[in-house]
């Protein structure tokens, strides 16, 4: 059983990568930064850095 701050770390890695991924596809990955990324979902980006150590990371990230 996951607890809820596993649930909710979750839940903002996928609307993260989910996020990022439609900005990629619209602008090139070269041309979204981290801070595009955390503002388009709501959080800082210091947030996305702890999920995420690169944007990289965010692309190839798979919670299976």
């Amino acid at each position: 059983m996951v607890g809820l701050r596993e649930r909710n770390r979750r839940n903002a890695m996928r609307l993260t990568q989910r996020t990022a991924l439609a900005l990629f596809v619209e602008r090139g990955f070269t041309r979204v930064t981290i801070s595009d990324i955390a503002e388009a979902v709501g959080m800082a980006p210091s947030t996305i850095y702890r999920h995420f150590v690169t944007k990289e990371a965010i692309v190839l990230w798979d919670e299976h």
